[in-house]
């Protein structure tokens, strides 16, 4: 999901930047919990506080169900006790290992309390001045600042410097894992965004200042610093800024996603700015850091800060508690229904963290998922332990939380135009200008979108983050919402006008990806073995066998429905993506109800000034079969597994497009017929108004006569009742003449 912490998605999101971490919890489970050994999965509960964890622990794991959370854990702290621990979901993907409180998670942002806690033990010993310039410790530290106020620690720990957000090396995209010290230098090639303390921008690379500023003062690198002088006077033991094999054995793995449809495995490589979010923790160790803040920064190794010093990070710099961005030092503050709330909230790759605390109460609770973007989930959970343990003391009814909105509800579908109110008429096509732009740009681990919505240029950024792009000019755009705010967005072009890159802050270089198929070309794919070898292979061999009681095939022409339905068989000629024929006659076949259903959908298509053109309709088993011995294996989503057939197979799946009745052109859609790239998705959310306005169309037609789209490609649809309907192997020429239309 998004670096770190992402930041302005929805009201939800804004709320992100608020949480802590842990400390020593197996002392404080052996000396706080009465409940005797912890049960199988590790749930550990205090007696007094049963009531409660019964009370929401069903909640709790039906948000981890609907969600579709790999794992989460939890934490509830009493003062000085973890009164309730747990896990839910499975470390591994093979689900072979439960999660528990011992399970280990990247905690993005969280991460930054530590290191600003670190800055304090040296404030507190003379050694650092806030308010003293940084470049009095880091005299090569020189962003280029026309402002003249100079950048300090105190700004920089309350998001007030007017740094970038990322540095240009070691950002939150960059797999490259440099040095701490090789990420601030890179610094100086970028420009402050705001004068220093005129408004909030909140930046990591701000935060791996703050803690290179550390590394030099000490002559020591930051990550062991950090565990000699903070975690380990916490009790912290499976915590660390540079993770062992011990804390890597219980690593929870983490699911990346995106609103197209895609699952994939986070990333794991580790940031070049570490202090911003490198730590990895588990929900025992962060309720310690808890404990120790309740307890007046006292850790179970010792006084780690002065309590004086913790008041001061919890009060608000450069404004008011009340203010929508309020911090203080490395604190997000904020309200909980009347109450002062503190903390943190962490994304990184695959992983959404809460770390929220009611000091004046002295009750905190960490609820950490293994799903990328599930920052509102666990942040509606960590309140809603808050809420309930209030009542508990109080001795009032366990109050239940809202469910959390499904993660991204409603962003697929608005960008598609899937909304009431959709317009009948095509959006215009986008400026020719942009035309260039629109496109992926990035890392395979976290693309950047290039879109134009509504008649504006978009951002879809760290997949979840849509933004409008203000143009300034040629080929430049500025954020003026959301993570990237007040930055600008810079392409370069190639000799053929389309952009090449984008350079996102003066820093940030995200690279022009592959669209899979030159415009106007056919995707292809390089033959696993001779296409005669492959015909030779399918033809002798039989397709599956199946029992049943099926219906009869009865299989129409399609073309003979109607005049103004056309034909444009790929696999009957070359130009498919094996580049080869499959067919010696360019027929489309379907079953007789299909074909009635498909013939209605053309005729509503007709009133809004469209045709369907074919593509392909029932496909003889044997070239299903070639389809997917050529195929490479990571590209078989697109294709079907003829040990099982496919729908194509039964006569019950089309392949198609729209053409306009107008011009007899054939429409552009987002992605091309049979291209193996995400861009073929249903819910692909890259290019214009226009493409998206006509897939949609599209989709909406079939699917209101009984078809559904595959999930993979927005041009291939089945029809309700295929598995009704026998897998057939015959050849178009077997199949003899057309057959008599249906009226």
């Amino acid at each position: 999901m998004a670096v770190l912490f992402r930041g302005s998605l929805a009201p939800a999101l804004r709320r992100w930047l608020l949480r802590l971490p842990g400390i020593w919890l197996v002392g404080l489970w052996v000396l706080g919990c009465a409940g005797g050994p912890p049960a199988p999965n590790g749930a550990r509960v205090d007696p007094n506080w049963r009531d409660l964890a019964d009370a929401l622990r069903p909640h709790v794991a039906a948000e981890v169900e609907r969600h579709r959370l790999p794992a989460l854990a939890l934490a509830l702290v009493d003062d000085q006790k973890v009164v309730w621990a747990e896990g839910f979901g499975w470390e591994d993907k093979g689900g072979t290992r439960p999660a528990t409180p011992e399970t280990v998670f990247r905690v993005g942002s969280v991460s930054k309390l530590f290191t600003d806690i670190a800055v304090m033990q040296q404030v507190e010993a003379g050694t650092l001045d806030l308010d003293a310039p940084v470049d009095a410790v880091l005299p090569d530290f020189a962003p280029h600042n026309p402002f003249g106020r100079p950048i300090t620690l105190r700004q920089l720990m309350s998001h007030r410097s007017g740094l970038v957000r990322e540095p240009p090396v070691g950002h939150y995209f960059d797999p490259d894992q440099p040095s701490l010290q090789a990420a601030v230098a890179s610094l100086n090639r970028t420009t402050l965004v705001y004068p220093p303390e005129e408004r909030t921008k909140y930046s990591n690379a701000g935060i791996a200042v703050v803690g290179y500023t550390l590394e030099r003062l000490a002559g020591e690198p930051f990550a062991s610093l950090l565990q000699r002088r903070i975690l380990e006077p916490l009790g912290m033991r499976s915590s660390a800024f540079a993770p062992s094999p011990q804390v890597r054995e219980h690593l929870a793995e983490a699911l990346m996603w995106g609103i197209d449809g895609r699952e994939f495995p986070a990333p794991t490589f580790e940031l070049g700015m570490a202090p911003a979010g490198s730590l990895y923790s588990t929900v025992l160790d962060l309720g310690a850091f808890l404990s120790a803040l309740f307890a007046g920064g006292a850790g179970s190794g010792g006084q780690i800060l002065e309590t004086a010093t913790l008041e001061q990070m919890m009060a608000p710099q450069f404004g008011d508690l009340d203010s929508k961005t309020a911090y203080g030092i490395g604190f997000r503050l904020s309200r909980l229904d009347g109450r002062l709330r503190i903390g943190h909230g962490g994304a990184i790759y695959g992983f959404a963290t809460e770390l929220a605390a009611l000091p004046e109460e002295r009750l905190g609770a960490v609820v950490i998922a293994s799903r990328d973007f599930a920052n509102p989930v666990v942040e509606n959970l960590a309140d809603g332990l808050l809420r309930a343990a209030l009542a508990h003391r109080e001795g009032s009814a366990i109050p239940l939380p809202e469910p959390a909105p499904l993660l991204a509800d409603g962003l697929a579908d608005r960008i598609a135009g899937r909304v009431p109110g959709r317009p009948t008429v095509a959006p215009p096509a986008p400026p020719e200008r942009w035309r260039g732009l629109i496109g992926e740009y990035g890392w395979d681990h976290d693309v950047l979108f290039i879109l134009e919505q509504d008649g504006v240029l978009h951002a879809l950024i760290e997949w979840f983050v849509l933004e409008p792009l203000e143009e300034l000019g040629a080929d430049r755009y500025r954020f003026n919402t959301g993570l990237y705010h007040g930055e600008e967005l810079v392409f370069a072009r190639d000799g053929q006008g389309r952009a090449s890159e984008a350079l996102l802050g003066g820093a940030v270089r995200f690279a022009r990806r592959p669209d899979g198929a030159d415009p106007g070309k056919t995707f292809q794919i390089t033959l696993a073995k001779p296409i005669e070898e492959l015909r030779v292979a399918a033809l002798a061999a039989s397709p599956p066998v199946e029992t049943g009681d099926f219906l009869k095939p009865d299989l129409v022409e399609v073309a003979t429905l109607y005049p103004t339905i056309r034909l444009d068989v790929r696999y009957a000629t070359t130009n498919n993506f094996m580049g080869v024929p499959f067919y010696e006659q360019a027929r489309v076949f379907l079953q007789r109800p299909a074909a009635e259903s498909l013939l209605q959908a053309h005729r509503e298509l007709a009133k809004l000034g469209y045709g369907l053109l074919l593509h392909d309709g029932y496909r003889p088993w044997h070239v299903t079969k070639m389809f997917w011995d050529a195929t490479p294996e990571d590209k078989r989503i697109f294709v079907a597994d003829p040990a099982r057939g496919s729908r194509h197979n039964r006569g019950c799946a089309i392949d198609l497009t729209l053409y306009d009745f107008e011009t007899g052109e054939v429409v552009e859609m987002p992605g091309g017929y049979d291209e193996m790239t995400e861009r073929s998705y249903p819910n692909y959310p890259g290019g214009s108004s226009r493409q998206r306005w006509l897939r949609e169309v599209l989709r909406a037609a079939m699917e209101r006569h009984d078809f559904a789209v595959y999930e993979f490609e927005w041009w291939h649809f089945d029809y309700r009742d295929w598995p009704r309907y026998p897998i057939l192997d015959l050849r178009f020429e077997e199949l003899g003449g057309s057959v008599v239309s249906i009226h």
